[in-house]
């Protein structure tokens, strides 16, 4: 790609920051246009439109920086580092790619890698990144890495070549630290090269990706060498994000990682990564941790407005919020809203937006749809150690949409990656779309053996779980075809309402959203299905379904108070918005009969929300310890249900 001559930059000013220098760059004349075409005219690699981009953003900046840019010296007039490598933040250089072949007609593609390398990796938060002029100077040299290091105050270098091989662009790469010269990654990359630019788009959204990683991991272990008695906000949280390197969601690694947040948080009460960081933590913990999640979910919440009052358009934010908005109900709209604008400013980075699109896609009941997201976001990030979230999703919604072979190879692909996949329920989950999979195509004797796995890894699954609640007839009719098919295969239908687990009875809340329950609660009565109904006729009492594992329907009458069955304690912040909500539908008479219920005996949920509004004062509660799934096993009749706001 050309670049602007000199004489097209008007003016530079240079002003000290902290960490850094930054650099504002008034420049980019009328005759921008005239490097445009020259642009077009080069044939750079990844098309016109990303090398009008790529070029635009370097002609502004020669050291690029996600909130700062750094003017450097030319090796050429250098002799003393622009910055201390000890120094700096996370800190790189993409070394001009060499073009692996004899045919010099070939140098574009090494050199639109590099270009738009350089350009991708300046979005990873807190990096400076090495322009390409100044990069272009080490061109053919044999510059021995800690030189470079010392001469430009970087502490890495990314080197690398391309070339052609018949049909295939191979790109190989490898990181190399400057302080000593230690190669910490390498990778290679294979691309068809029919489809040109959509290849080098491939090529440079999985180096981006795996960079992304390793330079988290390998900064935050440096800095633990290296460390002072005092590290600042940044520092903990690149220890933070390195936790996510521990194979399957290690509870200590979770735990380090929240207390890593909350402690750069003390330090820097506005340090944006740091707020999502921590935020994204909380929202994991509130939808799959369990039911001790109102603290976490709220907390959650108030960060994210920080952040984003902070930093409405970084990555971090759009990335949190979008998480967030995909688990509360009826938020997937919105949720898709806010993922492709992350998709639209951050194209490269985009594993997040597409499991949410996906996700949500799903959802909303467009399987195609949800394939096509999860497709094109493991082309663009077959490296990244969440991709099996992708396959899993994947094959779910092709078992929605009757493409059975294909969901059993994702859904085994998916469990191909099962190190990151510890949770039971996460594992059983895989298994029981597979047995879905299999019975659906007749092969029961494979059928059979998934669900027999499932058990083994979360013996709480029954038939009248499987939900896809969006409400369409034409769901209602897939959801009893495939409850047909897994009860063939041998998943068993419902929990036992009158099970006897053997558990003690005591009156805590429990934090599992599964698990036995006793036969009793300490301080409200137990109701059976048998007696229900006359109770409902007899005493017309508040019927309050928590709505864990719900599909739009419940009890006829009950009002529904999404998670209002949490763990916790009944001191928290979850029994005062109960307590509010509960005046409200009592009118405050607390001798009102109260039902409370959740989705069947082996959910705490319900058992949960009756102790909970006994410790509000309410003198006549009742545990339906059946729940929804019992009533419903018995035929009575079901209404739909809209959640209640409190």
């Amino acid at each position: 790609m050309a670049e602007l001559p000199p004489e097209e930059v008007e003016s530079v000013q240079v002003a000290s920051v902290r960490h850094g220098t930054l650099v504002r760059v008034r420049h980019i004349q009328h005759k921008l246009r005239k490097a445009v075409v020259i642009v077009a005219a080069a044939g750079s690699l990844c098309g016109g439109l990303v090398g009008l981009i790529t070029t635009m953003r370097f002609v502004e900046t020669e050291i690029i920086h996600n909130d700062a840019t750094v003017p450097a010296k030319s090796p050429a007039v250098a002799s003393h580092p622009v910055i201390d490598p000890h120094d700096r933040r996370m800190s790189l250089m993409v070394l001009p790619f060499k073009n692996s072949t004899r045919d010099p007609k070939e140098d574009y593609l090494a050199d639109g890698i590099t270009d738009d390398l350089t350009s991708e990796l300046s979005h990873i938060p807190q990096t400076v990144v090495i322009g390409r002029t100044t990069a272009r100077t080490y061109k053919d040299r044999a510059v021995d890495a800690r030189v470079i290091g010392q001469e430009l105050g970087v502490r890495y270098i990314l080197e690398g070549s391309a070339r052609r091989i018949g049909d295939t662009l191979r790109v190989n790469a490898e990181l190399i630290a400057t302080e000593s010269g230690e190669q910490v990654w390498s990778a290679r990359f294979d691309e068809p090269v029919a489809a040109l630019a959509n290849g080098q788009d491939t090529i440079i959204a999985g180096l981006r990706q795996a960079l992304g990683f390793k330079l988290v991991s390998v900064e935050a272990a440096r800095r633990q060498r290296v460390a002072a008695p005092n590290p600042d906000a940044f520092d903990l949280v690149l220890r933070a994000r390195a936790q996510d390197d521990q194979p399957g969601g290690n509870p200590r690694a979770k735990a380090e990682k929240v207390r890593l947040y909350e402690e750069a948080l003390r330090l820097d009460p506005s340090a944006v990564l740091a707020l999502t960081g921590l935020a994204e933590e909380f929202i994991g913990q509130s939808s799959f941790g369990g039911w001790s999640s109102y603290e976490n979910w709220r907390r959650a919440g108030e960060m994210l407005e920080r952040a984003s009052s902070l930093s409405p358009d970084s990555e971090a934010v759009l990335r949190a919020v979008s998480l967030k908005l995909r688990y509360e109900p009826g938020g997937c709209e919105k949720a898709v809203v806010v993922s492709r604008r992350l998709l639209s400013l951050f194209p490269n980075d985009s594993f997040r937006a597409y499991a949410n699109l996906t996700y949500c896609a799903k959802e909303l009941g467009r399987p195609q749809e949800a394939i096509e997201y999860a497709q094109t976001g493991l082309r663009l990030n077959p490296g990244h150690p969440f991709a099996q979230y992708l396959y899993r999703q994947m094959g779910a919604a092709a078992v929605y949409a009757g493409r059975y072979e294909e969901a059993i190879t994702w859904l085994q692909q998916a469990l191909a990656l099962r190190p990151l996949v510890a949770r039971g329920d996460y594992s059983a989950y895989h298994h029981t779309w597979l047995a879905l999979a299999y019975a659906s195509l007749g092969r029961m004797a494979e059928a059979r053996h998934e669900v027999e796995v499932s058990a083994r890894e979360w013996p709480f699954f029954t038939v009248r779980m499987l939900l896809l609640g969006n409400g369409k007839p034409e769901t209602e009719v897939l959801v009893q075809r495939f409850q047909t098919a897994l009860r063939l295969a041998g998943q068993r239908d419902h929990a036992e309402e009158e099970a006897d687990f053997g558990v003690k009875s005591d009156g805590l809340l429990h934090d599992a959203s599964a698990g036995y329950t006793p036969l009793t609660a300490t301080g409200v009565s137990v109701i059976r299905t048998a007696d229900l109904p006359r109770l409902i006729e007899d005493s017309k009492p508040l019927v309050i379904d928590s709505l864990n594992y719900f599909n739009g329907r419940s009890v006829p009458g009950a009002v529904g108070l999404r998670d209002a069955g949490m763990g916790g304690s009944v001191t928290d912040g979850a029994e005062e918005s109960l307590a509010k909500v509960m005046t409200e539908l009592t009118g405050g008479d607390l001798a009102r009969p109260i039902v409370a219920m959740g989705f069947n005996c082996e959910s705490f949920s319900g058992r949960n929300l009756a102790i909970r509004v006994a410790a509000l004062g309410y003198r006549n509660v009742f545990w339906y310890r059946g729940g929804r799934e019992a009533w419903d096993v018995a035929g009575l009749p079901m209404a739909p249900l809209q959640p209640h706001p409190w």
